[in-house]
């Protein structure tokens, strides 16, 4: 049987997962804006984001 009861250690289990997933959609969509930029080649804004 699962547990009914709510406790706050479930909820920051639950907001360390949804930090992790923010995290990592984050770095994703940063590495598929590097992808893109580069493969536009609109190199004035990679000069930006490698300064």
């Amino acid at each position: 049987m699962t547990e009914t009861s709510r406790s706050p250690s479930t909820s920051s289990s639950a907001m360390a997962k949804a930090l992790t997933w923010i995290s990592a959609l984050s770095v994703l969509g940063t590495i598929i804006a590097v992808i893109v930029l580069t493969l536009s080649g609109d190199r004035d804004y990679l000069e930006l984001l490698t300064k």
